[in-house]
């Protein structure tokens, strides 16, 4: 089944979603709901999708305006619905790895001109090629309190490093104190039939303590001449987000360069608006899914308009991480996840990829690559099968769990293995004698175990 919810302005990259989502897990039910154009009716859908039954919810969406130094209403409202209803949220990383910078807004030299790199002749310049007849979009924000600055930045597109004026195009609103916004932005189109190489300038107009400032482009297929690439910010960034880097298809083991590291500064603010001096850098992506798949949205009907053949980007790898949770979700046994349950799920069982260098995660990659089929074979902390339902266990079948903690049937649980040879498993890790630990039916509960080996239970 597949249902429009609060309709507006669509376009078929979400089709092309859902039908990765069902490619994975065939007979779930799907919900769509457009994006909005701000982030209260991005709020407005995810409680729509909620409100018709939606378990799990996916996007692609940045808003231009979301704030990259603290939580925002979109960010809020996700961790909201995540500990009130226990929806599971999943988010695109981003597409800005090579066009972000991120860094101290100080200048040298007094010349009111941030810094980008050391280097004494093109430091305080950054520069990107814009393609013949191509929007580009640049958006600065810095971490002064949102609707309190008084720090005001200006950001400058020009086409030569030696003055700031004649410009392309300029972002200048005034940051006085209550009701300042720390927000420039400036979307320019090149016009032109040939490229334009664009000069990315940020001015000190009136900045009495220099802030951390953070610059995003928007502009596919470039890369700024010095970016730091940590891009994953908004609501990709809130606590109750898994949010999701890509791994092309065509390189299972290493990341896609475009795409958005972490990790995720968040600023805490004192009594007098000033950002505190130690951040919360949350580690950012969580996961990575794999991009670069066919959709007959965009292969067959030729939708891409970028040419490529496959369906590239966090947008395409997002929705694996959906269809995966939602096979997981549901079975019974794990119907009842909490959100930090099925991230440590799908986490623990992630495949390191040879671009992880070893590492158990990093700002690149999360925790890995996931790994479907691993993911469902393990459970972790005092799993309940609800009453009225059956849990059936395939043969063969693994399940580790975590110290003390227990299979908890209300319902019926069928396990029946093949042969002694072929068991299913069940270890029960560590047990603790003070606490109940295994397989517990209750009074009114079922099942059959046959061929099963149940370890330190």
């Amino acid at each position: 089944r597949y249902h429009l919810w609060y309709p507006g302005y669509t376009f078929d990259e979400g089709t092309a979603m859902s039908e990765i989502i069902y490619d994975i897990a065939p007979g779930t039910s799907l919900a769509f709901s457009d994006y909005g154009r701000s982030e209260s009716e991005f709020n407005l859908s995810i409680d729509s999708l909620r409100a018709h039954g939606c378990k799990v919810i996916v996007d692609d969406v940045t808003f231009s305006s979301e704030r990259m130094f603290e939580d925002g209403p979109a960010a809020q409202h996700i961790d909201s619905v995540a500990m009130n209803y226990g929806i599971k949220f999943i988010s695109s990383a981003g597409n800005e790895g090579l066009t972000t910078w991120d860094g101290m807004g100080t200048d040298r030299n007094n010349d009111k001109l941030v810094v980008f790199n050391s280097d004494p002749n093109y430091g305080e310049h950054n520069y990107i090629s814009v393609p013949p007849n191509h929007h580009i979009t640049a958006i600065l924000q810095w971490n002064d309190k949102w609707g309190y600055s008084s720090n005001n930045y200006d950001l400058y597109f020009t086409d030569n490093k030696n003055s700031l004026i004649p410009y392309l195009a300029r972002s200048v609103n005034v940051q006085s104190g209550s009701g300042g916004i720390p927000y420039e932005s400036i979307d320019w189109l090149n016009n032109t039939d040939s490229p334009v190489t664009v000069c990315i300038s940020v001015v000190l107009t009136n900045v009495s303590t220099p802030r951390e400032v953070k610059l995003v482009v928007y502009l596919d297929n470039r890369s700024l001449d010095y970016s730091t690439n940590t891009g994953i910010f908004g609501h990709a960034a809130a606590d109750s987000c898994i949010s999701v880097g890509a791994i092309d298809a065509s390189h299972p083991q290493s990341i896609d360069n475009y795409s958005s590291l972490g990790p995720s500064r968040i600023y805490s603010f004192d009594n007098n608006n000033n950002p505190v001096s130690t951040p919360v850098d949350r580690p950012t992506p969580t996961i990575c899914g794999i991009d670069g798949v066919q959709t007959w949205i965009g292969s067959a009907s030729g939708y891409w308009s970028t040419g490529y053949p496959t369906f590239e980007g966090t947008s395409a790898a997002a929705p694996h991480i959906a269809g995966i949770a939602a096979l997981i979700l549901a079975q019974p046994v794990f119907s009842n996840l909490t959100l930090k349950q099925l991230i440590q799920k799908i986490t623990s069982t992630a495949t390191k990829v040879n671009g992880m260098n070893g590492q158990n995660f990093t700002n690149a990659y999360g925790y890995g690559r996931i790994n479907a089929l691993e993911s469902e074979k393990n459970i972790f902390t005092n799993v309940t099968v609800p009453s009225g339902t059956t849990f059936q266990v395939n043969p063969g079948s693994t399940f580790n769990f975590q110290n003390s903690s227990s299979l908890k049937v209300n319902g019926t649980l069928t396990a029946n293995g093949n042969s002694a040879s072929t068991p299913i498993l069940f270890n029960f890790i560590s047990p603790n004698s003070s606490t109940q630990n295994g397989i517990v039916f209750n009074s009114s509960s079922s099942g059959t175990i046959n061929y099963c080996q149940i370890r330190n239970a």
